[in-house]
């Protein structure tokens, strides 16, 4: 057998023979011919080439793994590696997808796997955002974002709506709503639903200032849908949809409540006065009692309010519920914590307005809390508790049922943990109980305080702005607080620090 170097100069002179009489000068049409002759035999000698690194590759040991080994360990690349929108100034971000450039073997096996092509990627394209669902066929898929392309967005959901397993979709109210609209047919797939309508402020110039999912949403069929987050969107507790949720998350920019009985489609802002009807409280706790696995619920700025003469309710049991956050008013949250049960383990988070401030709804607040504090209810007492002064004009007070190392609190400012229970309420415009909410501040904080049994409290925390602390002074938190201590004091020009540790 000849040298490598000797067949393949031997091959390439051979079939470059015909063309050793056509000269630089010779006529153009036969100098041409002659050139697209050669750059064929280059052509055919890169395949050649490429099946010889193909034939090389097939050597090593990770060509040993079965094509299904190797699509996995492609999909868990895809989860850590997705595909980005390229930065300013710099290139697009391919993630993912670069593994199909190392070899044949692995781009063969990636465009085998319509699973693989299911995230669809609106920020390469709108070229290849066709061709991403065009390799995905009937494989279940999910859309994250509305592509920031002239594209038509609707039409594409439409079509491919039967086999979108996670739909995402961010944009200003106007432009969104076509796309709602065409949520008419049964989510056969769809497991998770997140709609967010904030992208611009409600104007006339948004188009649509505010609207509500339509009535025949998926055709009131969607047995898979178990995640739900809505942004800026109204929704009637009655629909078919709500229930058997594990994540419910709805949240409005303003303190009202999106969800009632008006009509669909586009509203504007005098409306949001007709939103809370009499009888959206029962509605919202029949729609609780439809959701006996739910982890997470968040209900931020869409409480209804509770009708005065309405009848007793029958207390709901979230037995599962890991995470609650509530923001509304006072009597908002106080209204629905009545009629909720919840396990020892959940995380709390409730953010206040003040409202008609009155003892019945500060009450009813302490009424939940205590339980939260008291040995005979649960296992672990308040053993650590922090007050933060923020940037948002609000005070956020947190409670754990753990102790932390003095040292640890010191050095940090802050407890290392995910508070228990969380309080966030807004700060008086000015110092002073005469202020406007300095009254109810105190009322509030009082109550609070009380509930906590002070043989079980191992230290604290206050973090307060100078401007707030002329008046809530280290001595006045001692003396509500309920303690005789002499607290370490760390000043500076914007803020004071207080620490308190047994």
């Amino acid at each position: 057998m000849s040298s490598p170097n000797s067949f393949w100069y031997t091959t390439a002179m051979h079939r470059l023979h015909p063309f050793d009489d056509v000269l630089p000068l010779a006529a153009e049409d036969e100098v041409l011919d002659a050139r697209g002759k050669v750059d064929a035999e280059l052509a055919a000698m890169q395949l050649a080439m490429c099946d010889m690194r193909t034939r090389r590759n097939a050597l090593s040991r990770i060509a040993s793994l079965p094509p299904e080994v190797l699509s996995n360990v492609f999909s868990f690349h895809a989860v850590m590696n997705p595909i980005c929108a390229h930065e300013r100034g710099g290139p697009r971000r391919l993630g993912w997808i670069a593994v199909t450039h190392v070899c044949r073997r692995w781009r063969l096996t990636a465009l085998q796997q319509p699973r693989l092509w299911g995230d669809i990627s609106f920020e390469i394209g709108q070229r290849w955002t066709e061709e991403m669902l065009l390799r995905a066929k009937s494989a279940p898929i999910s859309i994250r974002r509305m592509p920031p392309y002239p594209f038509k967005g609707h039409e594409l959901i439409s079509k491919h709506f039967h086999h979108i397993c996670h739909l995402r979709l961010s944009d200003t109210s106007r432009d969104l709503l076509p796309v709602i609209q065409c949520l008419t047919s049964p989510a056969m797939m769809l497991i998770s639903l997140e709609l967010d309508a904030r992208a611009r402020r409600w104007s006339n110039e948004a188009g649509h200032p505010f609207f509500r999912l339509p009535s025949n949403l998926f055709a009131n069929h969607s047995p898979y849908l178990r995640h739900v987050k809505l942004s800026s969107i109204g929704i009637s507790w009655r629909a078919p949809f709500m229930m058997n949720l594990v994540h419910l998350e709805i949240s409005t920019a303003s303190r009202v409540s999106p969800v009632a009985g008006v009509s669909d489609g586009a509203m504007h802002d005098e409306a949001f006065a007709q939103m809370s009807l009499p009888t959206a409280f029962e509605e919202l706790l029949s729609c609780l009692v439809r959701m006996p696995e739910l982890e997470t619920l968040a209900l931020i700025n869409c409480l209804p309010s509770r009708s005065p003469d309405s009848d007793a309710y029958c207390p709901v049991a979230l037995d599962h519920l890991k995470t609650l956050t509530l923001a509304g008013t006072i009597s908002q949250c106080s209204d629905l914590l009545l009629y909720l049960s919840l396990p020892e383990s959940c995380v709390v988070d409730f953010s206040f307005d003040y409202d008609s401030i009155n003892d019945q709804s500060i009450d009813s607040i302490i009424y939940w809390f205590i339980p939260f504090c008291n040995h005979r209810h649960f296992t672990q007492p308040i053993r650590s508790f922090s007050v933060i002064d923020d940037s948002n004009q609000r005070l956020r007070i947190s409670f754990w049922r753990r102790s932390f190392p003095a040292n640890l609190i010191s050095s940090s400012r802050s407890f290392p943990a995910i508070p228990d229970v969380t309080f966030s309420l807004p700060r008086p415009e000015s110092p002073g109980d005469d202020a406007p909410g300095g009254m109810a501040l105190s009322h509030i904080l009082e109550q609070i305080f009380l509930s906590i049994r002070m043989d079980s409290l191992y230290a604290f925390s206050i973090l307060s702005k100078a401007e707030f602390a002329n008046h809530w002074t280290p001595g006045k938190w001692a003396d509500l607080i309920g303690l005789r201590l002499q607290p370490f004091h760390l000043f500076t020009m914007y803020m004071w620090f207080i620490l308190y540790t047994q």
